[in-house]
């Protein structure tokens, strides 16, 4: 199975019977600068660093909301999300590793001292469709 985009906003994974379609909309943007990209995991090893997620969208702001549409298999994921304000495709930190930008996860996840949990964050794939609705945190 491969990777198919669908104009700026909706990417699916290749839809088949084994797959089940995932929305999420991304509110709380403070402007309309830049992107939302929305990294995709798998395990809470990798959560949340971008470079180690299993699939990574990018999404314009619109009217202060950004949205993802993609298909997956069953299983267990998590996602987490930057609103890359400059447009340089990486969540900017200051100097202690604080987010310089807007940052969320699945299920509204917030950290404590830190970014949030996998088992926090994470949900399930089974055959039902989700919708999910996140805001963005700017620290």
């Amino acid at each position: 199975m491969g990777w198919l985009f669908f104009g700026i906003n909706t990417c699916l994974y290749a839809n088949d019977d084994k797959t089940t379609e995932v929305r999420v909309t991304v509110t709380n943007l403070r402007s309309e600068e830049g992107q939302v990209i929305l990294s995709l995991f798998d395990n809470a090893e990798d959560f949340p660093s971008q470079k180690k997620a299993i699939k990574t969208f990018k999404a314009d702001i619109r009217d202060g909301k950004a949205n993802f549409q993609f298909h997956l298999p069953a299983g267990t994921y998590a996602f987490a999300f930057t609103h890359d304000e400059n447009n340089n495709g990486k969540r900017d930190t200051n100097f202690i590793g604080m987010p310089k930008e807007g940052v969320g996860a699945s299920n509204n996840a917030k950290g404590s001292f830190g970014p949030p949990k996998f088992e926090d964050a994470k949900f399930t794939i089974a055959d039902q469709p989700i919708q999910s609705t996140v805001e963005t945190n700017y620290l």
